[in-house]
Order: structure tokens, then sequence, then C-alpha cells
């Protein structure tokens, strides 16, 4: 199966510093999938409401948009002309309509607290704008610290769990896997470990990990077989799946994680996901269920 991305990258520029690094990773991430790159402003209309008036507030839209084309300076990732333009409407439905049509789409990230340039700090518990949009889009979100390498070099980590969002974020780092030639390394966490290890005593937990093991590896092999080779191995780790995570990835890996299919009534992003976007210092992709 080829890794090329038809649909093209999307990537959020608001012209800050975050959104700087955030643009040169998704140049350079469609660049290897042979995608076209899509920058894309969003003049939110409840901030352009604060401008002296919406001319002034076009013009700055305008100069965000040349800001973008003179950090790429005639780059052409994989080989297509950029597009940069601006989209007027809310913020968080304009990123999730971008979702839908794109192969991937890319946000920045300041740093812990900030989890996208343009969205400001979370504080009293407010979910960030990142984990929103995670939560809600169609299609895979990479979150891209500002602090982490433009150009990662190590391994591709997939934390996959039981749900529908295994296959998709296996599928996500296969092709990642391949474009990139690196590693990839597929994580299973066993919660709850601590309880049954002190109920049933160690020969039951071996067992039970030895099992989830095997499983795993059935499942990564199945997904193996859709894709080119790809060097690749499993790991099955006990604990908290979001400090295990956490604790797993370094600034140079990319984490891909899966998401089910978000429940009807769901108001936030999976706790794992929330805690994940607001710790690592690695670009992190947050691939949702199957469609």
């Amino acid at each position: 199966m080829s890794a090329r991305w038809d649909r093209g990258v999307v990537v959020a520029f608001d012209g800050g510093p975050a959104g700087v690094h955030a643009l040169e990773w998704a140049a350079a991430t469609a660049d290897r999938h042979g995608a076209p790159l899509l920058v894309r402003h969003v003049l939110d209309p409840s901030v352009a409401a604060a401008r002296a008036s919406t001319f002034d507030a076009d013009y700055d839209a305008g100069r965000v948009v040349d800001h973008a084309m003179d950090v790429l300076a005639g780059f052409r990732p994989g080989g297509h002309e950029v597009s940069a333009t601006v989209a007027r409407g809310m913020l968080l439905p304009t990123l999730l309509a971008a979702s839908r049509s794109a192969d991937l789409l890319v946000l920045g990230r300041s740093g812990p607290g900030f989890p996208v340039s343009f969205g400001g700090a979370t504080g009293g518990g407010t979910p960030s704008l990142s984990a929103e949009v995670c939560r809600g889009a169609r299609g895979p979100v990479a979150v891209v610290p500002a602090s982490s390498p433009g150009e990662p070099t190590g391994r591709v980590l997939v934390g996959i769990g039981d749900d529908d969002g295994a296959a998709r974020a296996l599928d996500v780092g296969f092709d990642e896997a391949q474009a990139g030639e690196r590693f990839l390394t597929v994580l299973h966490v066993l919660e709850h470990a601590g309880a049954l290890t002190s109920a049933d005593g160690a020969r039951y937990m071996r067992t039970w990990r030895w099992s989830a093991a095997a499983a795993v590896w059935e499942r990564v092999e199945r997904c193996a077989e859709r894709h080119d080779p790809v060097e690749h191995g499993v790991l099955v780790r006990t604990g908290s799946a979001a400090e295990v995570l956490a604790a797993e990835v370094r600034p140079d890996d990319l984490l891909v994680l899966g998401r089910p299919a978000p429940a009807r009534r769901a108001t936030t992003a999976p706790a794992v996901v929330r805690h994940v976007l607001r710790s690592v210092r690695c670009p992190v992709v947050v691939a949702g269920a199957a469609r």
C-alpha cells in the first residue's frame, strides 16, 4: 500500500512562533507523503468584531497568510503548489470541517498549559482547543509542540487499546513509518494490573500479559499485510495508560493514538488523549475511528 496522501495536509496558522513551527512540521510531513499542503488562517468573527473595522481584520489576516508563504520560501511539498487562504468562521467548527477533507490536520502547541498556539491557556479545567478538535475531528489531527524537533528522527510509537480507534491508529502509524523510513513500535498498556497481581499472583499476571501481547501482535500483523514492509515491534506495559505513554515517548518520536468514535453525548476528549496532549514534548497524532 502506498503511503501517499492525495487529499492533502491542512495546517492551521496564526502567525505566532508555535504556528510557524507547526507550519514547518506540516510542510515536511506533506513532502514525505507526496501530499499538497494547505495553509488555513481562520478569521473568527467573534475576534474580528473587537477590531476597529472589518478592513483592519482582513488586512491583518492577509499579512498572516503572506507570513506563511514567506516562511515556506517557495518550498513545494510533494511537488505541489502551496494553497494559503483565509477561512471565515468560528474557530472550532472551521477546524472540524477542515478535518473532514484532509489526510491530516495540523495544529501548533505553545507548551504545557497552552495546547494550541491560537487557542490560549486552559485554566480551571476548561478543555483545550486541541483536545476539542481531536474529540470531534473526522480525520487524523496532529498537535505539534513548539519545543519538538522540526524533523522527527525517532520511532513512530502507536498506542492502542481495545477500542475501535486502534485500527485507524495502526494505519496512520504504518503510513508514517513507511514514509519516514522509521521503526514502528506498537504499545499496549494493561491497566489495573496491580490489583490482579496481588489477588491472583505473579503467575496469572505473566499469563495475562503473554496473552495480551499475542493478541496485539496478531492485530499488528494483520495491519502490516496492508502496507509495504516496515520494521516494527510490540511492547506490553502495565500501569496507567496515560502515564506509561507519557513516560515512554521521547521528544524526537512521533506518538499516534487511536480515538474511538465519540459517544453521542460525549463532551470531552478521552482522558488519555487530554493527558498526553498536556504532558508530552513530541508531535502527537490522534487518529479517529475508521470511517
